[in-house]
C-alpha cells in the first residue's frame, strides 16, 4: 500500500518519436483476511502456459485483452480474474467458493455460467485463477454488462463487479 508514481515512456522505432506519461497510483491496504478480488480482464483469447519459468501477472495463463470492450458476435468473449483471501475449512482442508457470471442486455439476463471450485479443482490454495467463457453467437449489436457474483461458502464473504461490454456488427 501506498503512494507511487507510474512513468511511462513509448518509442515509436520507424518515426523515433518518443511520448511519456506520468501518473500518480494510490494502493490502498489490502486485508489478508477478506475475500479480495483482482480487476477484471475481458479478453479475446487466454492460452494455459504449459512452462512455468516465464513469470506472468495472469499466473498460468496468457491472457490477450480486448482493451475496447467491444466483440462481434462472431467471437467468445472471456472473463479472467483471480481471487484471494478465500477461506480453507481446517477440518476437510477444503474451500468452497462460487462464481456466477451472467451477461445482461439491459435487466433481461441472456445467459450465465457458474463454477464451483473446492479442494478438487484448486491447483493454487493461495490464488485461484478463473475464466469464464461466453460464445456470443447470435447476440444482437448493442450494450450489455457481464454481472459477477462471487460467494466464498466458508467465510460467507460476496463480491460483485459488473463490467460493461459492446457488441458491435460482424464486418
Amino acid at each position: 500500500p501506498g503512494r507511487y508514481k507510474l512513468d511511462v515512456i513509448l518509442h515509436d522505432a520507424n518515426s523515433e518519436k518518443v511520448g511519456t506519461r506520468s501518473t500518480g497510483i494510490i494502493l490502498p491496504p489490502v486485508s489478508s483476511e477478506d475475500l479480495t478480488i483482482s480487476s477484471v480482464v475481458l479478453a479475446d483469447r487466454i492460452e494455459l502456459q504449459t512452462e512455468t519459468a516465464e513469470a506472468s501477472p495472469f499466473g498460468p495463463a496468457k491472457v490477450f485483452p480486448n482493451v475496447s470492450g467491444s466483440f462481434r458476435p462472431d467471437q467468445s468473449l472471456l472473463l479472467f480474474f483471480q481471487l484471494s483471501n478465500f477461506q480453507i475449512d481446517t477440518a476437510s482442508q477444503s474451500g468452497y467458493v462460487v462464481s456466477l457470471a451472467e451477461v445482461l442486455q439491459g435487466s433481461r439476463r441472456i445467459f450465465s455460467e457458474q463454477l464451483k471450485i473446492d479442494n478438487q479443482n484448486a491447483a493454487n490454495r493461495d490464488r485461484l485463477h478463473l475464466v469464464h467463457t461466453f460464445d456470443l453467437e447470435g447476440l444482437n449489436p448493442g450494450q450489455y454488462e457481464v454481472v459477477l457474483q462471487i460467494h466464498d461458502q466458508i467465510s460467507e464473504q460476496n463480491l460483485e463487479r459488473r463490467i460493461p461490454f459492446n457488441i458491435v456488427p460482424s464486418n
